[in-house]
């Protein structure tokens, strides 16, 4: 018996290249998007630290009140992020049990757009294809 050799290959690239390709753009997809979520978190930590460092010195200086205190950092983290949606807590000095003396918490909470379709599918839980920052820093205030 005398086996039949297919020459007729053509289309095999083809159609491996239609079976990777769904897994390829979503490796691609996950890559920039989780690259763009990181760079906006790694901005929101650095806006907190700003917004932190500048009220813990002028808070006493300043006479600022809870009120121009949560609007300047708004205003500081604004400068730094690309972050949409941004609600900052009330910035009131609290006593530091640990170290003494008073020390402020800025903590705020924002959104940042997903750029792929792919990933928003996966990852944009309440469907508004955004996905949720928070960032949180704590310093003492000067006198």
């Amino acid at each position: 018996m005398r086996l039949k050799h297919f020459k007729k290959e053509n289309g095999q690239a083809m159609v491996e290249f239609a079976l990777v390709l769904p897994i390829l753009l979503l490796f691609i997809a996950g890559i920039i998007d989780f690259g763009w979520i990181y760079h906006n978190q790694l901005s929101a930590n650095n806006a907190s630290r700003e917004a932190a460092r500048y009220i813990a010195i002028h808070y006493y200086f300043d006479n600022m009140d809870s009120a121009s205190a949560t609007s300047k950092a708004s205003n500081i983290i604004n400068e730094y992020t690309n972050i949409a949606d941004i609600v900052v807590d009330t910035i009131i000095p609290e006593a530091d049990d640990v170290n003494g003396g008073e020390r402020i918490r800025v903590r705020f909470a924002g959104k940042v757009i997903i750029l792929t379709p792919i990933t928003r599918a996966i990852i944009d839980k309440d469907g508004d294809g955004k996905f949720p920052i928070r960032a949180e820093t704590s310093m003492r205030v000067e006198k």
